[in-house]
């Protein structure tokens, strides 16, 4: 991220990817039949670039302590939507299912916007953000669907290097439209366009510690509080997040 002038600043953020992926075993399930694809204890495993986000930020002051940013991301689609098993059912090439590839394979539009207002030793926040998939299917077949996000949080320092971080989002995302193609037999449920994606909502605290030369470590805890998922999926787990800045 560089900043151009004093409100407005430019992002360029690659990505690498590395996923793992292992299903659980309904209990009671049919004993396995000769051929039947079966994940077992090793799983699936997918790694490689994703896709690229390119973002203009401006912000504008409101009064002293508050101000609004606008953000404009364009998401290019240098991620993979043709990873593919190495053997299923003896077919050679079935392409992995929707959520390992580690690409759109569309451009994306990516639009946001904030509201922060400082008061005493806090900041308090509103964000509101989207992902609009421009364009047509991808090349496989089929389009991820819109997701839109609004947030609220509030960062509390603790002492001069320590702050206490919390935030509540809700996130709609929609179905998947279109579907891979069909010499790609479906494996599970998460190879069925309408068991993908639905309404969440996650509720974040974490710590922020600030280093010596501008640099700052972040640490958070995210715990589902509620899911509506669209069709067949498992429920959510809370996940850890690390995250480390440095300017210069």
């Amino acid at each position: 991220m560089r900043g151009i002038t004093d409100r407005l600043s430019v992002m360029l953020m690659p990505q690498y990817m590395s996923m793992d992926m292992v299903l659980r075993e309904l209990d009671g399930r049919p004993p396995t039949q000769p051929g039947e694809h079966v994940h077992g204890s090793a799983g699936h495993h997918t790694g490689t670039l994703g896709d690229t986000l390119l973002s203009a930020t401006y912000s504008y002051p409101l009064k002293p302590n508050q101000q609004v940013m606008f953000t404009l991301g364009l998401s290019i689609p240098t991620g993979k939507t043709d990873l593919a098993f190495r053997r299923q059912n003896r077919v050679d090439g079935s392409l992995v299912h929707f959520d390992m590839q580690t690409g759109s394979g569309t451009w994306d539009l990516q639009p946001a916007m904030s509201w922060i207002s400082s008061v005493g030793a806090g900041q308090y926040g509103v964000q509101l953000s989207g992902i609009s998939r421009a364009g047509q299917l991808n090349d496989q077949g089929y389009r991820l669907g819109a997701q839109w996000q609004g947030s609220v949080w509030t960062t509390q320092a603790l002492t001069p290097w320590l702050g206490f971080t919390a935030r509540l989002t809700e996130t709609v995302r929609h179905r998947i439209t279109g579907n891979i193609p069909s010499v790609n037999d479906p494996q599970g449920p998460m190879d069925y366009p309408q068991n993908q994606g639905g309404q969440y909502r996650d509720l974040g605290v974490g710590f922020t510690v600030r280093l010596p030369a501008n640099n700052q470590l972040s640490v958070e805890w995210e715990q589902p509080l509620q899911d509506s998922p669209n069709g067949i999926q498992l429920a959510r787990q809370g996940q850890w997040s690390l995250a480390w800045q440095t300017g210069f």
